[in-house]
């Protein structure tokens, strides 16, 4: 509806805002802020606390749920070809875990009970407790951090195993490759060499346009090819929807203009 009500927008406009968006992976963060806020309430005795615990659990389901239809349903493309992002995570789940160190120290002098005993005008200032507090933290953090660091990494056996898939193989697979990739080799494809069928820039969601040539190591062929539309098809269109742009607006212009004048201000008037 956004875009059929719009008849000024052209093709690549349209297509642009009816394409999805890529994966992105903001719920490593959304997930680590929810664990640590949990874990802060832990410093608060109640008998709720089984309540929050289930109220988290239900909505990790849920995220995850969500994640895994949107990865597979409505993303447009997502590429992770390294392990990067996921060694972030791995090194922000070292916070929740230090929060947690936290509050086994506070429960282990006292917890509630302890701060019961406290005056109200010294909840905070200085105690002992609340530094050993910190000190867990910080220790744990540090540890967790150098386990990751060293530890860790030394048990992974890096995988040096060649693919044994020839390259025309994978190429009939996957529509993208060293050739459609770069937009100025698919020109040179077309117009210099005269290819038939030529190179096709690959673009996420117009998998259809590809064609197989074995000649020019173009291997993929779209079950579902349809031809795309020329120059002169996208001019006419231009055409068409600036003159349907300027046809609305002369008629809106000339509505106003009888409204304006009505026959009540073309009556003459009564003599005298």
């Amino acid at each position: 509806w956004l875009v059929r009500s719009r008849p000024g927008m052209g093709r690549h406009e349209a297509e642009q805002g009816l394409a999805c968006a890529p994966f992105d992976l903001n719920r490593y963060g959304d997930l680590t802020i929810n664990v640590a806020l949990v874990i802060l309430l832990l410093f608060l005795t109640s008998v709720n606390m089984w309540w929050v615990c289930f109220t988290l659990l239900t909505s990790c389901l849920v995220i995850y749920a969500w994640d895994h239809f949107r990865f597979l349903r409505v993303a447009s493309r997502s590429c992770f070809a390294t392990n990067h992002m996921d060694n972030c995570g791995q090194y922000m789940a070292a916070l929740p875990c230090a929060l947690l160190a936290g509050v086994f120290a506070f429960k282990l002098q006292g917890g509630q009970a302890m701060v019961r005993s406290w005056g109200k005008s010294s909840f905070l200032s200085y105690h002992i407790e609340w530094v050993i507090v910190i000190a867990a933290v910080c220790l744990h953090l540090v540890a967790h951090v150098l386990i990751l660091r060293f530890w860790v990494r030394r048990q992974l056996k890096p995988t040096n195993e060649t693919p044994s898939t020839p390259y025309t193989e994978a190429a009939s697979r996957i529509a993208c490759n060293w050739f459609n990739a770069n937009p100025v080799h698919c020109l040179r494809s077309a117009h210099h060499h005269l290819h038939e069928p030529p190179h096709v820039h690959h673009l996420p969601g117009k998998e259809y346009l590809h064609r197989c040539n074995k000649d020019i190591h173009a291997y993929y062929e779209a079950p579902d090819y349809c031809k795309q539309g020329s120059v002169a098809d996208d001019l006419k269109e231009l055409v068409r929807s600036e003159w349907q742009a300027v046809r609305s607006e002369w008629q809106a212009v000339r509505r106003a203009g009888a409204t304006l004048v009505s026959p009540r201000h073309l009556r003459r008037p009564p003599p005298a």
